[in-house]
């Protein structure tokens, strides 16, 4: 069995642990605003270390920062009961649209994302794979793939909002949003594992 990367590990502890704890020690101390730049400090100042080091940008880290700003964002914006729980949704659509809109750039977005969590020394063999016109097409499936599962989450939670009593739906929130993750997960690594079998 494959040791956790102890590089991801440490990524998601900077950039998605450490400010939403300091995030949530601070807004009720502070104001909200205050709050929110101080907690990203911490991701943002990875992020500067890791060009630094790297002299690439974090693909990444870059969409935690965004995705934690724009969360923390709209929760000082405030607004109704069905609006305070449509955040997380707005949020969950916002990043799958960042991985459709990825499928025009250079690369996708599920590729660079694989580069930060892979060992240096494999990062060239990352390189040569991309040459293939088949792994650039397996890349590009899966940021489609990874695009449409998290927008059509946020459609479906939506819908659930304004179809259901909030009760209810903080009872069947979290099982929509992990049943989506769950098959997304099982589906990459199956697939995954195809695209190695075909590239041998």
């Amino acid at each position: 069995m494959k040791r956790f990367p102890q590089s991801l590990v440490l990524t998601i502890l900077l950039n998605a642990v450490a400010p939403y704890l300091i995030y949530m020690a601070l807004k009720d101390k502070t104001s909200g605003l205050t709050a929110l730049v101080i907690a990203t400090c911490v991701p943002l100042a990875e992020q500067i270390f890791y060009f630094a080091k790297k002299r690439v940008i974090d693909s990444f880290g870059m969409l935690m920062v965004g995705t934690f700003v724009l969360g923390a964002g709209l929760a000082l914006m405030g607004g109704s009961e069905r609006v305070v729980l449509l955040r997380e949704s707005f949020v969950t659509g916002a990043v799958g649209t960042v991985f459709l809109i990825s499928l025009w750039m250079r690369r996708p977005l599920i590729y660079s994302l694989s580069l930060r969590f892979i060992p240096e020394a494999n990062a060239a063999s990352q390189e040569l794979k991309w040459k293939s016109p088949y792994f650039r097409r397996a890349c590009r499936l899966m940021s489609a793939a990874w695009g449409l599962l998290l927008i059509g989450e946020a459609a479906v939670r939506s819908y659930l909002i304004y179809s259901l009593s909030t009760s209810t739906f903080l009872m069947v929130s979290n099982v929509v949003f992990y049943s989506f993750i769950g098959v997304g997960i099982i589906w990459s690594v199956i697939y995954r594992r195809h695209v190695q079998k075909q590239m041998e």
